[in-house]
């Protein structure tokens, strides 16, 4: 599902497996997007985002993917290298499922909240289904902020997640499960 909960209390299935997975195809990135896959409903979303994003700014800027889908292997040397709150637990990664980027512009990592990519992302993104997961801190979303990660999660809900200014740990432990 595009909009499976993940964190250390909700994993990927052992034998989660994505069959619509595509490479993604855009002349609106940065860097060489066909580098990188995602489900194809996301891919095709993040081409037309990209786009959108390069004409808001008249062609001068362009998303860059930084990565996209990871192996449960490269997540595992990830974690074994990095903190709880930093790196994702294999099995719990949004990259696992093919559904996350972490996104820069023109080479660069976002990393400020306050510039105008990012509000630009914080903005519009919604509009092609993508959330930015990790906006609260640990104590809300499990991860320390993420300004670059942006997640595929389906127009609908992201627009829920955006009107209501909410992250999608937010939203799901509201509605869907309450937090143990």
């Amino acid at each position: 599902s595009f909009q499976k909960f993940l964190d250390d209390d909700h994993p990927l299935s052992s034998s989660y497996s994505a069959q619509d997975v595509v490479k993604i195809n855009s002349d609106f990135t940065f860097n060489n997007s066909s580098n990188f896959m995602l489900r194809k409903k996301a891919a095709e979303m993040f081409e037309w985002m990209a786009w959108a994003f390069s004409n808001a700014f008249g062609f001068k800027a362009k998303l860059s993917i930084n990565s996209a889908r990871r192996s449960p292997t490269y997540q595992r040397q990830l974690a074994s290298n990095c903190s709880v709150w930093r790196c994702a637990k294999p099995g719990t990664s949004e990259h696992e499922a093919w559904l996350a980027l972490d996104l820069g512009v023109n080479g660069w990592n976002i990393k400020a909240w306050s510039g105008v990519y990012y509000q630009w992302l914080v903005d519009n993104a919604h509009k092609y289904g993508f959330h930015n997961t990790y906006q609260r801190w640990m104590d809300v979303d499990g991860k320390i902020v993420e300004p670059r990660h942006w997640r595929y999660v389906w127009v609908e809900l992201a627009t829920i997640l955006h009107d209501r200014n909410q992250t999608f740990a937010e939203y799901f432990y509201e509605n869907i499960e309450t937090k143990k």
